[in-house]
């Protein structure tokens, strides 16, 4: 299941629980709503620090090329434009 997909169905669990509190009572809608409240806030966490990490790699990957490009500039050159470029 993906990450959207459980936020909403945590979302909307969250929601019908919270309509039946007059039903269920402070206490046993705390009771259930604490696991479901518990999971949103680790996947929303989890998916933030996985965004981080691809936007670290994304960064890195960039970096690692633009030091490649200029050390290897001419070979790229001579490789692509054979004979154009000196």
């Amino acid at each position: 299941m993906g990450y959207q997909s459980e936020v909403e169905k945590l979302n909307q669990a969250i929601q019908t629980l919270e309509a039946q509190r007059q039903i269920l009572g402070d206490a046993v809608l705390e009771a259930a709503l604490a696991p479901l409240r518990e999971k949103l806030t680790y996947l929303q966490a989890s998916f933030q620090g996985e965004q981080c990490k691809l936007v670290r790699v994304l960064f890195s990957d960039l970096e690692c090329f633009i030091f490649f490009l200029t050390i290897h500039t001419n070979k790229l050159a001579q490789a692509f434009c054979p004979g154009r470029c000196s």
